[in-house]
């Protein structure tokens, strides 16, 4: 199986899944879409009707999370606003791993694409 067929099985049952839960278990699945290894886009999940339901609540944060990964941005990523301690903690030991490795360059910067 590739891997876009393999993204796509997992986007599916994500999204079916989303479509039937509220409160703390839809944002616990959230929490497992945006932490799974095989999956990289996250938009067709945001699409799921009832996510909305979580605005403003106690689960916010996980709807946050999933736009973050969805249509964030490094900035995004490294603001304050977003970053948790496990996350910080996570992308501290990749970065000592030597698994983490950001731009090296602006990726805004539009002399790079000239």
């Amino acid at each position: 199986m590739d891997i876009e067929q393999q993204q796509s099985e997992v986007l599916q049952q994500f999204v079916k899944q989303a479509g039937n839960l509220e409160g703390a278990s839809l944002a616990a699945l959230l929490i497992e879409a945006t932490s799974h290894p095989s999956l990289f886009a996250f938009s067709e999940i945001l699409s799921v009707p009832n996510l909305s339901t979580l605005e403003g609540t106690q689960y916010s944060s996980s709807l946050d999370l999933l736009r973050l990964f969805a249509y964030g941005t490094w900035t995004d990523y490294k603001s304050e606003f977003l970053l948790s301690c496990s996350f910080k903690i996570h992308v501290r030991n990749s970065y000592m791993e030597g698994s983490f490795n950001p731009l090296p360059y602006n990726p805004t910067d539009r002399n790079i694409l000239k």
